[in-house]
């Protein structure tokens, strides 16, 4: 048996292929988005800054699929981008699994047509809006995997003959997106890379169909989804949960996750000013 990790990216988030590794720039698109990072369902707030994977075998040589992806070749990014929160650097992995692909037509995205870029405008130019990459743990032990400073859980789970860990990377809004957000932030991409900016617009948005694909190995299809359906449904998880218990829920059942327990990490303070200046 082994054990691998999957890195799942949600979001937006302009990926950088070098020979070398996988470079990720998330832009700071303010109190509009959620930073995250960590197992799914544990993910912890991303603190701004560069990060490096760590623990994993440097043995890979998979990248994105270009029927699959829009790729601008032969680009690189500004050397400062603008509007960057986080970058995070990763090997190249044994495999790249690109999903929840859907296609925008040119009615959709205009592309200045001396770039080039996977895709046509007769054909539409293809996007996945949810990337698995694979590893290889370091010893089969998933407490060798690091993010740099980055603190999160960490645990594997056996699926058919091997052992899966996920780590899911989050750079998205919790509430539902309307069409000036998306342009703006696919935007706020295009300008970081040398010379783009103007030169590819998002002009229309449209939902994104469900997967149909096979899922990769480790992969539950909850994870896939977005934020905000994550949100609705841990929504009604909660109202099920206050149906279940209600009153006759037992304070002393076993079965409590406790509140009274808490460890105490931050302290509220009150001020005054009735009366003052």
């Amino acid at each position: 048996m082994s054990t691998y990790l999957n890195v799942i990216l949600h979001g937006l988030y302009l990926m950088v292929q070098r020979p070398l590794g996988i470079e990720i720039l998330i832009p700071d698109m303010g109190p509009d988005h959620t930073y995250r990072a960590g197992e799914w369902l544990g993910e912890i707030t991303l603190a701004p800054g560069t990060y490096w994977l760590s623990g994993v075998d440097y043995d890979g040589k998979k990248f994105c699929d270009p029927s699959k992806n829009f790729i601008v070749n032969k680009c690189q990014p500004n050397s400062v981008p603008e509007s960057l929160y986080a970058r995070i650097f990763l090997p190249p992995p044994i495999e790249c699994c690109s999903l929840r692909p859907t296609k925008l037509t040119s009615d959709e995205l205009s592309v200045d047509p001396t770039l080039d870029v996977s895709g046509n405008p007769k054909d539409g130019y293809p996007i996945s809006t949810v990337q698995v990459l694979r590893y290889h743990i370091q010893n089969d032990d998933p407490k060798n995997v690091r993010l740099s400073c980055h603190h999160f859980t960490k645990s594997a789970q056996q699926f058919d003959d091997d052992f899966y860990m996920s780590l899911h990377i989050i750079a998205a809004p919790d509430f539902p997106e309307y069409t000036a957000h998306a342009k703006a932030g696919f935007a706020t991409l295009v300008n970081m890379g040398e010379g783009l900016k103007d030169r590819i617009q998002l002009l229309k948005v449209h939902d994104v169909p469900s997967t149909t694909e096979p899922l990769p190995r480790g992969i539950i299809a909850a994870e896939l989804s977005s934020l905000i359906k994550r949100v609705e449904r841990l929504t009604y998880i909660g109202r099920s949960l206050r149906r279940f218990y209600g009153r006759e829920y037992d304070m002393t059942s076993e079965i409590r996750v406790g509140v009274d327990g808490d460890i105490v990490t931050c302290l509220p303070l009150v001020f005054e000013t009735r009366g003052g200046a």
